[in-house]
């Protein structure tokens, strides 16, 4: 399969986020009060894991890992606490999930990834309840 330029940088750019969240997720885990809510985050790291390997597996290039976003978003969490950060993680996913939509007709193999984005969506606002 050829990948165009303007392809592999995106695809490069959505594996640094995916790569980006799996070190956010693995952080917050580390920080939940809740053993449950820190095995969620953990699923959800490895789900971001998986992520980041299928966008590496269509370009075969690595991204370096990025853990100022987990920095960042640990230290959110002590100011606005558990509901209201998973509600921002939500709507993090969400995006995600839509912003995946236009590479399935060229990538099918990322559909999955797109429609994990949407569970992830759902789990954060059940824990958030």
């Amino acid at each position: 399969m050829v990948i165009t330029a303007k392809a592999r940088k995106e695809l490069n750019r959505n594996q640094f986020g995916e790569q980006a969240a799996v070190e956010m997720y693995r952080m917050l885990a580390k920080r939940m009060a809740d053993p449950q809510d820190a095995a969620a985050m953990e699923r959800l790291a490895g789900d971001e894991a998986r992520h980041a390997f299928a966008f590496r597996a269509l370009t075969g290039d690595g991204v370096p890992k990025y853990r100022l976003l987990g920095v960042g978003v640990t230290a959110l969490y002590r100011v606005v606490g558990k509901k209201t950060l998973f509600r921002l993680l939500a709507m993090g996913e969400y995006a995600a999930e839509k912003g995946y939509r236009h590479l399935i007709p060229q990538f099918p193999e990322l559909d999955a990834v797109r429609a994990d984005e949407g569970k992830h969506r759902d789990a954060l606002m059940k824990l958030a309840e």
